[in-house]
């Protein structure tokens, strides 16, 4: 399936940084965060935000830590 077509990518905490640092590579309508809100009866919604919005400080601060180079490694 082609990129933007409802794919969806999950990232673990631990490569945040990277993704963050290389965030700027890919459009931006192809990049948010997802939170998955669980209701009563088993019905979820995922609810989609802007992706660097909903990232702790330190995450934010640790793309300027790292170069493009190691965040695309990781």
């Amino acid at each position: 399936m082609p990129p933007g077509r409802g794919e969806v990518t999950l990232v673990h905490r631990r490569l945040w940084p990277a993704l963050v640092r290389v965030a700027e590579r890919f459009p931006k309508n192809h990049v948010a965060q997802v939170r998955q809100e669980a209701y009563r009866l088993g019905r979820h919604v995922n609810r989609r935000s802007r992706f660097q919005n909903g990232f702790p400080l330190e995450v934010r601060e640790a793309r300027r830590t790292s170069s493009e180079e190691e965040a695309l490694g990781a």
